[in-house]
């Protein structure tokens, strides 16, 4: 007659295995949000800095094909509208953003960033 070893008396081998097959995927999901998380962080923040700029330059008088030209350059996925409003005293123009929210560059996520920023208009 056989006993059982003395090192696991309880038959459970394998459960350390079972219990880490279990873990990885959660934490590799987790993980996965936590990169989407910064990078969508990341891309609003440099997005928010190129409609700033944009809005700047169109207002002081660049021309909206050279401010949508400079926006395709620094960011090819992103997509500008431009508005100018004006009432008898002021005006202003305003530089519309949008992208949509990648993880890497190949997968999307199917969530639109979009900022706006307006700057007055020099004489």
């Amino acid at each position: 007659m056989r006993s059982r070893s003395r090192a696991n008396p309880r038959g459970d081998d394998g459960a350390i295995t079972a219990e880490f097959a279990v873990a990885l995927p959660a934490v590799v999901g987790v993980l996965a949000l936590c990169l989407s998380a910064v990078g969508a962080v990341s891309t609003h923040t440099v997005l928010t800095s190129l409609a700033v700029e944009s809005a700047r330059a169109w207002a002081r008088g660049e021309s909206w094909d050279a401010v949508q030209a400079s926006v395709a350059r620094r960011q090819p996925a992103a997509t500008a509208s431009g508005t100018e409003r004006s009432d008898a005293t002021l005006g202003e123009r305003c530089v519309t953003l949008a992208m949509p929210l990648r993880l890497g560059s190949w997968i999307e996520l199917g969530v639109l960033l979009e900022e706006t920023a307006c700057a007055p208009i020099e004489p």
